[in-house]
């Protein structure tokens, strides 16, 4: 072998030298970047995992409010609706009073009127009882010709003044005490309590 081979073949060896190291710094860059990597990823996947559960469990707090939120409404509509229907159905029992009932309350009405002369008008079911409802009634009150559109209660006309005490118009203008009435008898704990309103 010359001089010249000689310097070849090393030059040749420390090329492959340096490329095996080279190599051996590339393949170990590469294992710590993938390692790395993984870890990064690992973390992420954590945090990722991490986040979903917290996203999860607030959708699931709010889906429990809010159904919470609905039972609530639907209780509190099924209890408006108990209350209204009470207050009409006491309504109907009202207009259906025995006659001798319904007289003393329709007198009462007249009384607390104070109108000691006019004209009174009844529903054409309640027409059959003017007679005995003015009897005996210290002012100068006449029956109307006619029955009035309504069905239950009276008007007392004076002139100009006409007092409306039909039914419809006691029940209407007293609709929220007869709510509350009918309420603290068909929920007496909660009327006490001061809690769980039937109407806002």
């Amino acid at each position: 072998m010359n001089g010249l081979e000689a310097i070849q073949d090393r030059i040749l060896a420390e090329a492959r030298e340096k490329a095996n190291e080279i190599l051996n710094h590339a393949r170990q860059s590469a294992a710590e970047t993938l390692a790395s990597a993984r870890q990064c990823n690992e973390a992420q996947l954590a945090e990722t995992r991490q986040k979903a559960s917290a996203q999860a469990e607030a959708i699931k707090s709010r889906a429990r409010s809010m159904a919470a939120m609905e039972k609530r409404k639907a209780l509190l509509q099924a209890r408006r609706d108990l209350v209204d229907q009470a207050v009409d159905i006491a309504a109907v029992q009202l207009r259906q009073l025995d006659t001798d009932k319904k007289i003393a309350f329709y007198r009462q009405l007249l009384l607390r009127a104070k109108m000691q002369t006019g004209e009174l008008v009844l529903s054409a079911a309640d027409f059959n009882l003017g007679e005995r409802i003015i009897a005996d009634y210290s002012g100068s009150i006449h029956l109307a010709a006619a029955p009035g559109a309504f069905e239950g209660g009276l008007i007392i006309r004076q002139e100009l003044i006409e007092e409306n005490l039909t039914l419809d118009l006691i029940i209407k203008n007293r609709r929220s005490q007869l709510v509350r009435l009918a309420a603290s008898v068909l929920f007496p704990a909660e009327s006490s309590a001061g809690s769980g309103k039937v109407y806002d």
